[in-house]
């Protein structure tokens, strides 16, 4: 499966796959009761990074907040790949969730070609299978 989505991200940015310094996360979820993403950042990332849910469920949409309040991106990320900032506040939020969800997350806390952390992604895009800006709730 690893070879699988590492080709996969070779093709989504091949620069972000080159020499392979991500990191996959695989987190299931059928019960957003157990498996909650409180509003959080991830503090030790170096640059943006590219999320996907699998499965069959509904109920479940990623929001990233913006970094000066006020407004927000909701994300449908089922059998979409899109690229945001995990530095900045982000979360799942679940609303009469159904089913079983897959989330991946590819992102970095090291790569030695990058020398200090990119600037911030401040507006997430879906990248798969359609390249598209994320409406805010203010669009």
């Amino acid at each position: 499966v690893y070879t699988m989505l590492h080709l996969l991200m070779q093709i989504v940015d091949p620069v972000f796959a080159e020499g392979e310094h991500y990191c996959l996360q695989v987190a299931r979820t059928d019960d957003p009761n157990a498996h909650v993403v409180h509003r959080h950042k991830e503090a030790k990332d170096i640059t943006h990074q590219y999320l996907c849910a699998l499965g069959n469920f509904s109920g479940a949409t990623l929001r990233q907040h913006s970094e000066g309040g006020g407004k927000h991106f909701d994300m449908n990320t089922q059998c979409r790949i899109v690229r945001m900032d995990g530095r900045i506040d982000h979360e799942v939020v679940f609303q009469h969730f159904k089913g079983v969800r897959f989330g991946l997350l590819f992102y970095k806390s090291f790569d030695p070609k990058i020398q200090a952390p990119t600037p911030k992604l401040h507006r997430p895009r879906y990248v798969w299978p359609v390249e598209e800006e994320v409406a805010s709730d203010e669009d």
